[in-house]
């Protein structure tokens, strides 16, 4: 089991840590079945969708979204 990830400093270091994530959910995806990958997708656009939303609600805190 994996521990949690905590990211301390930019977006761009966030990001970088949800590819990290996305690259481990795939390499477990390919030991599992293939009906059962479509899960591993499923989580990869969730993390890209909390990134997103994370990222936008900062902009806005900050003034710097439209």
């Amino acid at each position: 089991m994996y521990q949690p990830v905590f990211v301390a400093g930019t977006f761009a270091d966030l990001e970088n840590a949800v590819r990290d994530l996305c690259m481990q959910i795939d390499e477990v995806a390919r030991h599992v079945p293939d009906e059962d990958r479509e899960y591993a997708a499923m989580a990869k656009e969730n993390l890209w969708k909390m990134y997103d939303s994370a990222h936008k609600h900062a902009l806005a805190r900050t003034g710097l979204e439209r």
